[in-house]
């Protein structure tokens, strides 16, 4: 789970920083939307609207090895089963990619064009 997390967000980095850039993440703690019921052999995740995902992550942006930005956040998405999720149902993250995409945008992207 954390190799796929780490992965989206490389791939995120990749495709928003310009050249120049760097960011580091540190990712401090991961409560994954819903829940597994262990009574179901394959432990199934179970999906309610009160079990959204959270995520506390400590970020440093650079700029040519200079640190422009950094912070420890504490990120979750409540209206995580409303509207449009952009990741497939077979995807096992699509609830916690979409919420890491809302967050590099507000608090990774706005630094780099504002």
């Amino acid at each position: 789970m954390l190799d796929a997390i780490r992965q989206h967000l490389q791939k995120l980095a990749a495709r928003e920083l310009p050249a120049g850039y760097s960011l580091s993440i540190e990712i401090l703690d991961i409560d994954l939307a819903g829940y597994v019921d262990w009574r179901y052999q394959g432990n199934v995740r179970v999906i309610r609207d009160a079990t959204w995902p959270r995520m506390t992550l400590r970020y440093a942006l650079m700029h040519d090895g200079e640190i422009i930005a950094s912070n420890q956040e504490r990120i979750n998405n409540m209206n995580f089963n409303w509207g449009v999720n952009l990741y497939g149902y077979s995807d096992p993250l699509r609830y916690e990619k979409a919420m890491l995409d809302d967050w590099f945008e507000r608090a990774i992207t706005r630094h780099l064009h504002g």
